[in-house]
């Protein structure tokens, strides 16, 4: 550790100092006073200078928190800087205090000490110097200290926030891990590396180079379908034009690619919504920040047990793709996924590409016989045909002849040279039939076999079944045990129920009957695996899923399986079965074990997830030999326990690793089989005594769960066998609800036969949010299941069970499922009810009809149905933000003109609402409609009609089409006012419009104000036009009030002036008897609008200076000054005053200007009195300012009248 420069040397020399008076017992009591200051001041920066050197150059903890920073402290004081003019400086200090210890100890050598003999060493000048410098020293210091602190104040600061930064950064990495996780489990980037992998050296070009592929890549919004026959090599080409994408614009941001590979084996994971999130979740990675889109979904379906729908993931999709300002996507294989809604995939893919704002090109292939469902959808796309080019085909045999060991060819070139020719043209385009037909010769053991085998090499896709005919009897040809084997790994991939990795597979061969643990010896190579499939079976190296080399493979063993391997389910299951037993799980998955030691024991047996989550669909095809394992299986407590809790824990989907879930489902086995849907084991179960009705943790019983997974037949044995029909779980779900969820509309009606209740209500627990419960028919309305519903109606299901006004017709209507409606609606649903659609706020409810809501969406089919039903066309919302709306207000607001007609057709009457609300929304079209039938002279609650409110608030063109439409110009409403009189407060072209069209310029309302009136608060152009016009500049009201009163009063110095230059009288006034200038130096009058306080000035300017009396009193004798002064306004006030306005005059009730301030502004008051206000002055009844101010609690007033001598006693007055 460093130490402090001549600090330590300091402080010692003053301790000694400072004990000398002790060491010689001086009387400090006499000291002179100087000594006495001197030793304090001493003291003190002894203190400073150890606290110093104690908490900084020797705090270790000090030191370390400028380690590898630069301290301005430790630079100056620290024997690592000696030559520092602090250093320097302490030293300097530290050899004048030596010196005067010194002469201290000579002074009192020999000799009773005196303060006559040591003050001179004390009061020495250069002793008082060293005094001040240290002073200015430990000043220093501290100053030092105080800039390292700020230094690493701010230091820490910054690296609070970079980790603050780094922490954010990484919980945002891992939100956006999560949700793109949630949107799309499988990662096709994976699959890319591989099949790109595979890509020979220049194989493709010819594509990439193709005048069809350039004008795709050059163009925007273009579609190029790729079909070709099976084994073309689309795959591999759909992975080139992947890289070549990659490689142009991959470093920009502004460019999004994103690319699916379908695959027959992964079928019920790759619907319609599956690949569009796919291809969501790929350009939402390609953002700095996760898209809010995005976000909103996952938060909408977070904890729930929903999905996505195929709309909310086309509109997610929609807003990603225009954040991008070109998209490129590629759909490889469409022909082997999408099967039941290819045409919804389709159209949504369409869509997006004919949205606005997305310029996104698509690519795809596929087999030939997609291509009429293509064209269906995209006009105009660019059609190129896919077959092996026969240089690429060429490449890939030189390729297999160059790396052949066996047979010895290189030694026959003209052999080699037939090969390539032979196999060219047999291949015909075909890259797998290529490839297959080198697997087979190049498996014969001689070149003369290779020689004879050219002779008859198959074409086409016969050529295809052939050669993997030839695979197999090749494979059958192998020893008994090698045999075994491959036929193992052949048909566990062809049975599997998805994607196998090499270590499932690896696992899977490797268990024998009646094995209790997996035993290394008998793990096989994943080579050694795939040497003898004969090139039947592949693998992706980068995901490590083993599989068959292609689609047609699949099909080939789909045929032909019971030739090959009849017993493959039986023996899967037996597989499945004897590893779910093995002894590392009797414990529970589980068990009391952290989740660490879980997730390495699946690892350690990683075939674990696939047999618990299949083992019973391959039980549903094997043969009875299974039958006994599986009983002994199911029959075993800890068995089942343990599957069953794995079953509900463990991650569904690749990349997920939410371990830490515990569940005790506590299933007996007759829940794992109803589970699986395992009739025949169940009725074992059931004959060695099982309750048919237990309940698991969740409160289910077996009916319950094999009603959700649609086992018809178990659950016709189940009711056989006693289990009750409506038993409830823990969430009021019976098995009906169960059976509704999944839409087996067969178990609902097994449900029903048996008697099971269908009007009754249950809540969705993942939909916390949502407290409208649903019955069985109002949840298969909103799963838009017709079928479900229909089999409900017709066994008797109340068609009008509701929860706050959601009835089954509400959710068909909200889902815009008029084929249900339909069905509802003939079952005498009614339709003439609100329900609640949104909380805006606490104080805000919206409750709709379903008319409304179709009028609203401008779902036609549905508007009609109603109708026809006989739904009111007027029915009025119960609404707090839209009282008294018709179906008639949502569809003119939102431009549903069809919708309009037809409404209107049905009898709705046309109100001046709906006008407004087309006017407001600028659909012109069903403005004029509206109009047409009633709308142009109808009249709301206050007598106004559409040109009244359009004259007010609309614009020239709005009121021209009105007046067009031959709108009356002189209709008065309930108050008496005129649309021109409406519009001389909006624009001078309304005004004219409305003139042109013969408007009264004089009309007046019941108050008989004219427009001219209103226009005084409004705009200088307006009031020019109806002066020029011929209107009465002098025209009164039926209080009296002229037009230039009512200007005074907004405070428009334009329209004042304009109007006195134009003749009108200053000194008019009402029957109140108050003038303009008594309006405008008051600054009230609610609603009106103010200008500057200069522009108040000038305008009581204006009035005086046209002859307005000073010292005009109204009927109750206000003067104008009053008024300021009652309205706090100092300016006004101080004006009137300077034109000579009484102060002192009184209104009739005696009260003066002071009176009338009392109880507003400090500076109007002070101003009054600096002017002379009698501070004691009374008013008829004898109260002074201080009485009202004290009255009313205005203590500053009272605080301020009482210092300008104000007596007390006068506030009791």
């Amino acid at each position: 550790m460093a130490d402090p420069f001549s600090i330590i040397g300091v402080i010692g020399v003053a301790g000694q100092i400072i004990q000398i008076g002790i060491q010689f017992g001086l009387d400090w009591k006499d000291a002179p006073t100087e000594v006495k200051s001197f030793m304090t001041e001493l003291q003190a920066l002894k203190t400073t200078l150890s606290e110093t050197n104690t908490n900084t150059a020797l705090n270790q903890d000090f030191l370390d928190a400028f380690h590898g920073r630069h301290s301005a402290l430790l630079s100056q004081v620290t024997d690592l800087a000696p030559s520092t003019d602090t250093s320097l400086m302490v030293g300097a200090c530290q050899t004048e205090l030596e010196n005067l210890l010194a002469e201290l100890k000579k002074r009192a050598k020999g000799h009773r000490v005196g303060w006559e003999r040591m003050k001179g060493a004390f009061l020495a000048k250069k002793t008082r110097e060293t005094v001040e410098n240290l002073h200015r020293q430990c000043q220093i210091l501290n100053s030092l200290v105080a800039i390292d602190s700020a230094a690493l104040g701010a230091t820490i600061l910054k690296e609070a926030r970079e980790d603050r930064k780094k922490q954010l950064d990484r919980e945002a990495a891992t939100q956006q891990g999560t949700v793109l996780n949630w949107l799309a489990p499988v990662d096709f980037a994976s699959q890319q590396n591989d099949f790109i992998r595979e890509r020979g050296a220049g194989t493709g070009q010819w594509f990439l180079d193709s005048p069809e592929f350039q004008a795709w890549l050059q163009a925007d919004k273009q579609t190029l379908f790729c079909p070709g026959i099976p084994g073309a090599g689309k795959t591999i080409l759909s992975s080139i034009v992947v890289d070549e994408l990659m490689t142009r614009f991959g470093n920009d941001k502004t460019i999004g690619i994103a690319y699916v590979y379908c695959s027959f084996q992964r079928q019920d994971k790759q619907k319609a919504e599956d690949v569009l999130a796919s291809l969501l979740k790929q350009l939402a990675e390609g953002q700095s920040a996760l898209p809010e889109s995005v976000k909103s979904l996952h938060d909408k379906h977070k904890g729930k047990r929903t999905r996505l729908s195929l709309d909310e993931v086309s509109t997610a999709l929609c807003s990603v793709v225009a954040l991008y300002s070109r998209t490129f996507v590629i759909i490889d294989a469409l022909d082997e996924a999408l099967f039941e809604d290819r045409d919804k995939f389709l159209a949504a893919l369409s869509n997006l590409q004919q949205g606005g704002q997305a310029h996104l090109n698509i690519l795809t292939t596929s087999r030939p016989e997609v291509a009429s469902h293509f064209e269906e959808h995209f006009d105009g796309y660019i059609p190129r045909q896919i077959r092996a080019a026969d240089n690429d085909v060429l490449s890939h045999i030189q390729g297999r002849l160059s790396t052949n060991r066996r047979p010895r060819l290189s030694k026959f070139p003209d052999l080699q040279d037939a090969i390539k020719r032979q196999v060219v043209k047999a291949a015909d385009g075909m890259f797998l039939l290529a490839k297959l037909h080198m697997d087979y010769l190049l498996s014969k053991p001689t070149a003369g076999d290779v020689e004879d085998a050219l002779t008859d090499l198959p074409h086409g896709i016969s050529g295809l079944d052939k050669r993997y005919h030839q695979a197999m009897e090749r494979i059958n040809n192998h020893k008994e045990g090698q045999r075994d084997i491959t036929y193992k790994v052949l048909y566990w991939i062809v049975h599997a129920k998805r994607p196998l990795s090499t270590a499932e597979l690896q696992h899977a061969v490797a268990v024998r009957p009646g094995a209790t643990e997996i035993k290394e010896k008998f793990l096989i190579e994943v080579e050694d695996l795939i040497s003898d499939c004969a090139g039947l079976v592949t693998v992706d190296k980068e995901s490590g899923i083993i599989r068959l080399v292609h689609y047609t493979t699949q099909d080939y063993f789909k045929r032909t399986q019971k030739d090959w391997f009849p017993n493959a389910e039986t023996d899967i299951t037996i597989t499945c079965v004897t590893y779910l037993s093995f002894d590392a799980f009797e414990a529970g998955f589980f068990g009391t074990e952290d989740d660490s030691k879980a997730r390495l024991r699946q690892h350690q047996h990683p075939l674990y997830d696939y047999a618990v989550r299949n083992w019973g669909h391959h039980a549903l095809a094997a043969s009875t030999n299974a039958a006994t394992l599986i009983l002994e299986f199911l029959e075993s407590e800890a068995k089942v326990s343990t599957s069953s809790q794995a079953l509900m824990v463990l991650p569904r989907d690749s990349g997920d690793s939410n371990y830490s879930q515990r569940v005790a489902p506590q299933w007996t086995g007759v829940h794992l089989a109803a589970y699986f849907g395992l009739r025949e084991a169940i009725m074992a179960l059931l004959k060695n005594g099982y309750d048919p009705n237990a309940k698991d943790a969740y409160g289910r019983t077996p009916l319950s769960w094999a009603a959700e997974n649609g086992y018809g037949l178990v659950v016709q044995l189940l009711l056989e066998e006693g289990g009750r029909v409506d038993l409830k779980d823990t969430n009021g779900w019976t098995p009906l609800s169960w059976a509704v969820e999944s839409g087996n509309v067969e178990v609902m009606r097994l449900l029903l036969d048996a008697g099971a209740d269908m009007n009754y209500r249950y809540d969705l627990p993942w939909e916390i949010w949502d407290d409208r419960a649903r019955s069985p028919l109002s949840r298969a309305a909103e799963k838009g299941d017709k079928m479900a519903a229909k089999l409900l109606i017709e066994k008797g299901a109340q068609p009008d069970l509701d929860c706050i006004g959601w009835k089954p017709l509400s959710w068909a209507m909200e889902k815009g499922n008029v084929e249900l409606m339909q069905l509802l609606l003939d079952a005498d649903a009614a339709m003439d009810y609100t329900y609640m659609i949104a909380w805006r706020e606490w104080e805000q409810w919206d409750e709709r009809s379903p008319l409304s809501r179709a009028a609203e969406k401008g779902n036609e089919a549905a508007v009609k149905l109603l109708l026809k039903k006989g739904a009111q066309p007027d029915i009025k919302e119960r609404s707090s933000a839209h009282p008294g709306w018709t179906p008639l207000s949502y569809a003119a607001q939102n431009g549903q003109n069809v919708v309009v007609k037809l409404l209107i057709d049905a009898g709705a009457a046309v109100e001046t609402k709906h006008v407004l609300l087309a006017i407001g929304s600028g659909h012109e079209a069903i403005v004029k409609l509206l109009l047409e039938n009633g709308g142009l002279e109808s009249k709301d609650n206050h007598g106004r009609t559409p040109l009244s409110y359009v004259a007010q608030n609309g614009s020239e063109a709005d009121v021209h089409l009105l007046l067009e439409q031959d709108a009356t110009a002189e209709s008065a409403d309930n108050s008496g006012r005129t649309p021109l009189s409406y519009a001389a407060g909006n624009d001078k072209a309304v005004v004219q419009l409305l003139l042109e069209q013969g408007a009264a310029i004089e009309s007046a309302d019941n108050s008989g104000r004219t427009p001219l009136s209103y226009a005084a608060g409004n705009d200088k152009a307006v009031m020019q036009l109806l002066l020029e016009q011929g209107a009465a500049i002098e025209s009164a009201d039926n209080s009296g009030r002229t037009p230039l009163s009512y200007a005074a009063q907004c405070y428009d110095e334009a329209i004042v002036q304009l109007l006195l230059e134009q003749g009108a009288t200053a000194e008019s006034a009402d029957n109140s008897g108050r003038t303009p200038l008594s309006y405008a130096a008051n600054s009230g009058g609610a609603g009106l609008v103010y200008t500057a306080e200069n522009s108040k000035n000038a305008i009581v300017q204006l009035l005086l200076k046209q002859g307005a009396a000073i010292e005009s009193a109204d009927n109750s004798g206000r003067t104008p000054l009053s008024y300021a002064a009652g309205n706090d306004d100092k300016a006004v006030v101080q004006l009137l005053l300077e034109q000579g306005a009484a102060i002192e005059s009184a209104d009739n009730s005696g009260r003066i200007q002071l009176l009338f301030a009392e109880n507003g502004d400090k500076a109007v008051i002070q101003l009054l009195l600096k002017q002379g206000a009698a501070i004691e002055s009374a008013d008829n009844s004898g109260r002074t300012p201080l009485s009202y101010a004290a009255e009313n609690s205005k203590d500053y007033i009272v605080q301020l009248l009482l210092e300008q001598g104000a007596t007390a006693e006068s506030a009791s007055l």
